[in-house]
């Protein structure tokens, strides 16, 4: 294979990568908090697709891993909070303690 594939390491090449993505994040960002208020769709069906994408996601990661304990903490960690903080409040407290949780989890191993 020729250089192409090589990895570069060059300073102001990774650094006008760097420059180039910041500057597409902000337009994009910007373009769309100037016309994402004019765009109107229909979001029904969304809360089925999000639960189906976070199943595949768990059963991708449970296949994954020779450890359980992160998944099945997710899932006692983010139950506890839903019954504690409410539907409306209880991912951010479920982040929270989850990222929390395995932090000190992977100190100790």
């Amino acid at each position: 294979m020729g250089s192409f594939f090589k990895p570069t390491f060059n300073r102001w090449y990774l650094l006008w990568i760097t420059w180039l993505d910041e500057t597409y994040w902000v337009i994009g960002a910007t373009l769309g908090g100037l016309i994402g208020p004019f765009i109107t769709f229909d979001l029904k069906g969304l809360d089925f697709v999000l639960t189906a994408m976070f199943t595949a996601i768990f059963a991708d990661n449970w296949l994954r891993e020779k450890d359980h304990t992160s998944s099945i903490s997710g899932l006692i960690i983010s139950g506890l909070c839903l019954t504690i903080f409410s539907a409306d409040h209880f991912i951010i407290p479920s982040m929270v303690i989850i990222l929390v949780f395995l932090t000190l989890k992977k100190g100790k191993v």
